[in-house]
């Protein structure tokens, strides 16, 4: 049994993306195991509620439009923060996250009590903190600990893009690769007459929302007779939101802007297609293995996360970045061949199973930690 201190930016119910479901996942998981969690997280849309082993007491910082001076300041509280939860709760293990936001010297707090440490990759925090080197960027953001240079080591990485990245330009020493990991639902068979695209996720730039309207947009107007429905799903920029509603004013009637929601179920329950056409360096891609545990379908961008975990025409299908016309292709060869459709969302669904469950993930991670915190 071990006592693990977790320490990330964000953390549920208040996130980003899947990167904070993931850590929520995991505590979820080392604790029905019998580990005692205790998360540190910063003070983001602090709760009222009463949350047991959840302190939000870090100060999240807006490295853009802060002063030099009171980035210092912030950083020390935050570093304080840290040591002091070691003293109180005496951990086996530290379970980095995310620090974007934070600062990097928690390391630092960490390493000062020789205390084990692992960090889960899955998003590249530490690019914030660095430049050419650690010490380029440590000069300019944290003068007051120029000289330090910290070691992101061990990693567990999500993908081996993410590994082979961490060990060529972060210089992590030892990384391990274990995929995201999800629920699998019981599900039903499907009913794939009226076609339901669903969209889920951060609605920024960054993750392509425009492309698959503009690709559902031609679509519509290539088969103007075609019954479907486009639901999206997520939040973000305002100005992004109101330049894809503009986007979609020629299929308006079909096209659902939803907002956030709480429940996958909400997403998945009557979805037949999920469109992730994302311009960025996906570190992995939760919402894709999400949506292959509800038998819904992928067609997702050909590169970084989503790449690994899609075999192409097997358990999904991919096009090549930016590509909204082989967006297209691929929506209406999914549309109108219900075969391949079929077929699609059930080997996604024994993919998943297999390879992505939480039950056959998290457990090898349990046992890595265990190695790592030197507890049997």
């Amino acid at each position: 049994i071990m006592k693990i201190l977790t320490v990330t930016n964000y953390y549920p119910p208040h996130f980003i993306g899947g990167y904070e479901i993931a850590c929520k996942d995991t505590m979820n998981y080392l604790n029905s195991m019998g580990h005692e969690i205790k998360v540190l997280s910063s003070n983001y849309l602090k709760s009222d509620e009463d949350e047991k082993n959840i302190s939000r007491d870090m100060q999240l910082i807006d490295y853009n439009n802060t002063s030099k001076y009171q980035k210092k300041i912030y950083e020390y509280e935050n570093y304080t923060i840290l040591k002091e939860e070691i003293e109180s709760f005496k951990p086996d293990l530290v379970y980095f996250w995310s620090l974007r936001g934070i600062g990097i010297e928690m390391i630092k707090a960490v390493e000062e009590k020789s205390l084990a440490k692992v960090f889960e990759i899955g998003d590249f925090w530490m690019y914030g903190y660095m430049q050419n080197s650690f010490k380029k960027k440590l000069k300019s953001f944290i003068p007051f600990l120029a000289d330090y240079r910290p070691e992101i080591s061990p990693s567990i990485c999500v993908s081996e893009w993410v590994s082979d990245e961490m060990q060529e330009v972060y210089g992590s020493k030892t990384t391990y690769m274990y995929p995201n990991a999800t629920f699998i639902p019981q599900v039903t068979l499907r009913n794939n007459e009226k076609i339901k695209f669903v969209f889920s996720g951060r609605i920024d730039e960054e993750k392509g929302l425009d492309i698959a309207i503009k690709a559902l947009n031609k679509f519509a107007k290539k088969y103007p007779e075609s019954d479907f429905s486009f639901d999206i799903y997520g939040d973000g920029k305002d100005s992004y939101i109101q330049e894809c509603k503009l986007l979609a004013k020629p299929i308006k009637s079909q096209v659902g802007f939803k907002g956030k929601v709480k429940s996958k179920r909400d997403i998945y329950a009557n979805a037949t297609i999920l469109l992730m056409p994302t311009r960025m360096r996906e570190p992995f891609g939760l919402v894709v293995i999400e949506a292959m545990a509800n038998k819904c379908a992928v067609i997702a961008t050909n590169a970084y996360g989503p790449a690994e975990i899609i075999d192409h025409e097997v358990n999904g299908l991919l096009f090549d970045i930016e590509k909204e016309d082989e967006l297209f292709l691929q929506i209406q060869k999914l549309y109108f061949n219900k075969e391949l459709l079929c077929k699609i969302q059930d080997n996604a669904y024994e993919h998943v199973s297999s390879k992505y469950s939480i039950m056959h993930v998290k457990p090898k991670i349990e046992k890595l930690l265990q190695s790592i915190a030197g507890v049997a």
